[in-house]
């Protein structure tokens, strides 16, 4: 017998193999990691209202120029990857997953053109879980229901236990649906954070969009200087503030350590996120001490703790980047391990020894990576977005 480590292809689902080890004693050692897919997928249901004679946002400005992003499934598909690119740009465990169809709402133009209030999120949450209405607005209990309407600006999203709800203009930028994601899982605007790896900001819907793209008048306002006269510290909080995806800024491409220790954290979300995560995690985190429970807060310390307390079957193994952890039995069960914030190595106990090691092209990471005994060295990837969307989303940051 052999084992087969592999990653789940995204394309055709098949399971690649990855590395096999063929043990002198017919030993195997099975599991199934899938480091292409292996995430805590955040669950998201789309459905555009429709005006009162049948027809999708289609917003213009003053003078009839289209200005709307969100229009079509694909716009709304390429902003989930967007999303995606972000997470996994900033090696977080978390990621966006379109379930179900893109839906339309027909409910005679109700809310089609409402500016997103929180009293227009209010009538449409409940008018969406009334159990007479929730069939026609596709309501569902599995995931994050957005709605797309016509209204003037962004979106509004409000992150008490059940809303599971948001909504948004067709006007809003491609990385809305990610920011609004991350208010439901607890996040904050900038000019509330409570991390130290954010700086100070200000409302930056306040003020003018000239006024709050300039990055210079920002370090001005903080630190009274021009960016590049900064130190490499300040550089490098004035870019976690200024390019947050937690601003109202043009371009928000990032997301800092402790925001996602935040997201992984809970907070108000954390009792029903079974509701949205196609599959639960199981922190993992060898630096931490205390209790362990494998939540994100009292993570387990080794992969044996975790093993021996959990069942696995259909979680996340979520393991604290930078650190090693050693397995030291059989794994059968339906699997996903994934890093967080960095490289993590999984090395087998004594017994574990390979005998051999093969290591296809397909593998992630280098061949002189993989030494016996045997050691796991991965890192998070993902499906980078289309060229058309990278260019489009670059377009719109040099307006």
């Amino acid at each position: 017998m052999k084992t087969t480590l592999g990653v789940k292809d995204k394309k055709d689902k098949r399971i690649v193999p990855l590395i096999v080890l063929c043990l002198t004693v017919a030993l195997l050692c099975v599991a199934s990691i899938r480091t292409c897919s292996a995430y805590v997928e955040i669950r998201i249901s789309v459905n555009f209202i429709l005006d009162a004679n049948g027809n999708r946002p289609h917003p213009t400005d003053v003078n009839g120029n289209p200005e709307g992003n969100f229009e079509t499934d694909q716009d709304v598909r390429d902003a989930i990857a967007l999303g995606n690119e972000i997470l996994s740009t900033c090696e977080s465990e978390f990621r966006l997953e379109l379930v179900g169809d893109i839906d339309d709402v027909d409910d005679g133009g109700r809310f089609f053109a409402d500016e997103w209030t929180d009293d227009t999120w209010n009538d449409v949450h409940a008018r969406a879980t009334n159990p007479d209405h929730s069939a026609q607005y596709h309501w569902r209990t599995d995931a994050i229901n957005l709605y797309i309407n016509e209204g003037p600006w962004g979106g509004t999203a409000i992150s008490h236990p059940n809303s599971r709800m948001f909504g948004m203009s067709a006007r809003a930028d491609e990385v809305t649906i990610l920011h609004e994601t991350c208010h439901i899982l607890g996040m904050v605007h900038t000019w509330n954070s409570p991390c130290d790896d954010v700086a100070e900001d200000h409302n930056s819907q306040a003020q003018p969009w000239q006024t709050f793209n300039d990055i210079d008048i920002y370090t001005n306002e903080v630190w009274g200087s021009n960016f590049n006269a900064l130190t490499s510290h300040e550089q490098w909080l004035a870019e976690n503030t200024f390019f947050n995806v937690m601003c109202y800024r043009t371009v928000r491409d990032r997301l800092t350590p402790c925001q996602l220790d935040n997201m992984a954290e809970g907070g108000d979300w954390y009792a029903y996120r079974g509701q949205v995560f196609t599959d639960l995690p199981i922190y993992i985190n060898s630096d931490r001490t205390g209790g362990q429970t494998g939540n994100f807060m009292t993570p387990y310390h080794t992969l044996v703790k975790a093993l021996d307390d959990e069942s696995i079957d259909n979680r996340v193994l979520v393991f604290e980047g930078g650190n090693n952890y050693t397995l030291d039995r059989i794994l059968n069960a339906d699997t996903e391990l994934v890093p967080r914030l960095g490289t993590v190595k999984i090395y087998p106990e004594s017994s574990f020894q390979a005998s051999s090691i093969s290591v296809p092209s397909q593998s992630l990471g280098e061949s002189e990576g993989f030494r016996n005994p045997f050691h796991l060295e991965f890192n998070e990837s993902s499906e980078r977005v289309s060229a058309s969307t990278r260019n489009k989303h670059e377009q719109r940051f040099k307006k």
